[in-house]
């Protein structure tokens, strides 16, 4: 699933002109922000579907195009493993990336621009607030939601997550149906399969 838009996809989706994009955009009732020394524009996914709400445009021709992915960061192979098989059964166009450890979850970001990453707000390695602050300040980033997790016996850690940046916290052990509630509401996406 695509997180961030140029003119010319929102021209598409919308079935008009980017010229009338641009207007849209210049007026302000389209909002989104201008790549650094150019005039090109970007529209975050969530900014695009507030918009098309606001203006009875159907979302349908949104959700067409690429799977969205989600990145699972924990170091727990056993958790990976259940998101991952959970993630598959219930959403037919989400793909799932894992990563055990910070930097590679860096890497992954830079280079799949995920719509949602997945976090176990335990990790022992980092201060996940401050990771979750820096995923936030990542401009392909800025339309991706973030879901933290955490044993029941730790609240504070989600608490932490939530005040950094997180979207939403669950508690481990993983139960299946918050998780899939979870990522449909936060990709805003219907669950496909079961």
């Amino acid at each position: 699933m695509q997180t961030v838009f140029t003119t010319g996809d929102v021209a598409k989706i919308c079935s008009v002109t980017v010229v009338t994009v641009n207007k849209w955009f210049d007026s302000g009732k389209l909002t989104g922000y201008k790549m650094p020394g150019s005039r090109s524009r970007r529209i975050p996914r969530d900014e695009l579907i507030e918009f098309m709400q606001k203006y009875g445009l159907p979302i349908e021709k949104l959700n067409m195009g690429g799977a969205g992915t989600v990145l699972v960061v924990d170091t727990d192979k056993k958790a990976r493993k259940v998101i991952r098989e959970v993630v598959g059964k219930y959403f037919d166009d989400l793909a799932v990336e894992d990563c055990e450890d910070v930097l590679s979850a860096c890497i992954a970001i830079g280079a799949k621009a995920p719509s949602l990453v997945i976090i176990d707000a335990t990790m022992q390695e980092t201060d996940c607030a401050r990771l979750i602050k820096k995923i936030k300040t990542v401009p392909s980033m800025s339309s991706a939601k973030i879901l933290a997790l955490a044993g029941r016996t730790n609240k504070k850690s989600l608490a932490d997550a939530a005040d950094a940046g997180a979207d939403e916290g669950i508690e481990k052990p993983l139960n299946e149906d918050k998780l899939v509630r979870a990522i449909s509401k936060l990709l805003r996406i219907p669950v496909t399969t079961a």
